[in-house]
């Protein structure tokens, strides 16, 4: 039982919920902007 990778494991699995909503909401941000520059 190795508790250091599983200390890893509980610290990595938010982190990549939290990089997958930034990715998001960045995406978002991209095509707003890109909808201001239209005009």
């Amino acid at each position: 039982m190795d508790v250091h990778s599983h200390a890893e494991t509980i610290i990595h699995q938010p982190f990549l919920g939290f990089t997958s909503l930034f990715m998001a909401i960045i995406r978002i941000a991209v095509q707003m902007l890109k909808n201001v520059l239209k005009y």
